[in-house]
């Protein structure tokens, strides 16, 4: 299927912030590779490049994830900017091709190496640092990338994400 990605990438600012938090990191970490999704589909969309979102990152760990048969290290954030624009698009007919939730994310590592302490400590030390200062991390640059995917990359993520919310908001 021919999917129509929207993307967002961390401003300058932003940028310079996660290099420094990544400093010192024993993989190999790609930062012009850091973007985060609002929305897959297979709809045409209009985009607003210029439009700035913020959020907060509440968690980062591991995934594996059987499409991609490999684990990546992500970061998932909480953004009423994010959410509110993947609704925006939902209102204007826009149709998600894979699934109804949107968890905004940002993978910081793909193909993950076997979690070992020093690995383990690492990952701690980078969700301490993203997590605990609440820091607003800012987005912007919105643009589109068309993709062949026969399934979602991540979806395991995804479900699991989903699962955690639902669960907080049935127990809430």
């Amino acid at each position: 299927m021919l999917v129509n990605r929207l993307y967002v990438s961390p401003t300058d600012e932003t940028l310079s912030y996660l290099s420094a938090v990544m400093a010192g990191s024993p993989l190999d970490i790609d930062l012009t590779s850091f973007k985060v999704e609002v929305i897959a589909t297979e709809d045409a969309l209009e985009i607003d490049p210029v439009r700035v979102y913020e959020g907060q990152t509440i968690n980062v760990n591991v995934f594996y994830d059987t499409y991609l048969q490999r684990s990546s290290m992500i970061a998932t954030l909480v953004s009423a900017d994010l959410q509110e624009r993947a609704k925006e698009l939902n209102q204007e007919g826009v149709v998600r091709s894979f699934y109804d939730w949107y968890v905004p994310y940002m993978v910081i590592k793909r193909g993950m190496p076997p979690l070992s302490r020093h690995f383990r400590t690492w990952r701690v030390s980078i969700a301490n640092a993203l997590c605990q200062n609440e820091r607003p991390l800012s987005f912007t640059g919105e643009h589109v990338v068309q993709e062949e995917l026969a399934a979602y990359p991540d979806f395991d993520y995804i479900q699991a994400m989903a699962a955690e919310l639902q669960l907080r908001h049935n127990n809430g």
